[in-house]
């Protein structure tokens, strides 16, 4: 079962590197450290983006919309910093950036139509902070060093077989102790995804590559970086997931939603996202704190129990199976007594 994370970390004194880890990519790729781009463009069809977009919300290639870059750097300051933004796709996380938070954003994409839609996209007030760069290479930008406080990216760095190319590039371009936020998609196995994802990869020819945190976190190092954070996203994602199903189904949405599917293609769209009901308890992560914490699960068993539950189609889940005692009980207790308590 793959994970949702999120890694922070610092460069030798140079940078840091800040990370998460998402299903749904910008960049695609073999595993040469260069590579040639050309399919990409034959993936993300213009079609499909605005597709993408559809689903998740203006200007935005990811899950979770505004709501979900903002937790991206959730604990970083932001406020007037210069960024590049890895994979920007039609410009939406640039955009909220540079507007909410007054930040100078450069995009960088593979594709050119994504990149033409993004200037063309591009509010008049917004013009003197960002701009939108289009590079074949995952490992040679035409951007001169340090030139960046923060680079970040979503759902890119699976994609990529060999990472050094790429993670030397950022080191470059990052000034004295810029941070280096990434979402992407981790295995709790070394190089390999488990039985389940590695076979859906055969069948799908994904262009996606296994990497534990470990080992994650060992090639951050080894190209320069200090870790400062990881954390896991996986529930999140998941709530996010389900919010894009409720937006797909809503009857009030159908009419605007048939612009950019017919009815085959929104059917297979809300199939691909529909998934089961999830009630987690306690999980080890960083929103789960306090001393009298009881009944806590790890998130990789957690993420187990998750994966089992969706694989067999089960229409409701309780995370861990010890919850469903609880949700029991809580069901037969008079409703003075939650109330009260709850």
């Amino acid at each position: 079962m793959p994970g949702i994370f999120k890694l922070i970390v610092m460069a030798n004194l140079k940078s840091y590197f800040y990370g998460v880890i998402s299903m749904f990519p910008f960049f695609l790729c073999s595993g040469n450290e260069e590579v040639a781009f050309s399919s990409l463009e034959e993936i993300y069809t213009p079609k499909y983006c605005l597709q993408l977009e559809a689903a998740y919300g203006e200007g935005m290639m990811s899950e979770g919309g505004a709501e979900g870059i903002e937790y991206l750097f959730d604990g970083i300051a932001l406020d007037g910093k210069v960024a590049l933004d890895i994979g920007s796709g039609l410009g939406g996380a640039a955009f909220h950036l540079a507007d909410k938070h007054a930040m100078q954003v450069v995009g960088l994409e593979v594709n050119s139509w994504m990149v033409a839609e993004s200037k063309t996209r591009m509010p008049i007030h917004l013009k003197s902070r960002v701009d939108f760069l289009q590079s074949s290479s995952n490992s040679s930008w035409p951007i001169l060093g340090e030139s960046f406080d923060m680079i970040y990216s979503k759902g890119v760095f699976t994609h990529i077989e060999t990472k050094n190319g790429m993670l030397q590039e950022c080191h470059r371009l990052l000034k004295n102790e810029g941070l280096l936020v990434i979402s992407d998609c981790l295995s709790s196995q070394e190089k390999r995804w488990g039985k389940n994802i590695a076979r859906l990869v055969e069948l799908e020819k994904l262009p996606i590559f296994a990497e534990s945190e470990s080992g994650y976190i060992e090639l951050l190092k080894k190209n320069g970086f200090n870790l400062l954070s990881v954390r896991n996203d996986t529930l999140v994602i998941l709530r996010h997931n389900q919010e894009i199903i409720k937006k797909l189904k809503d009857p009030l949405q159908h009419q605007n939603l048939l612009n950019y599917f017919d009815e085959v293609e929104l059917e297979a769209a809300i199939e691909g996202y529909e998934s089961t009901d999830v009630q987690p308890g306690w999980v080890d992560t960083d929103m789960a704190k306090g001393e009298d914490v009881f009944w806590m699960a790890s998130s990789e068993k957690a993420a187990e129990q998750i994966y089992s539950a969706i694989k067999s189609k089960r229409a409701h889940a309780y995370i861990t199976r010890r919850w469903r005692l609880y949700a029991w009980l809580l069901k037969l207790a008079p409703r003075w007594i939650y109330h009260r308590f709850f």
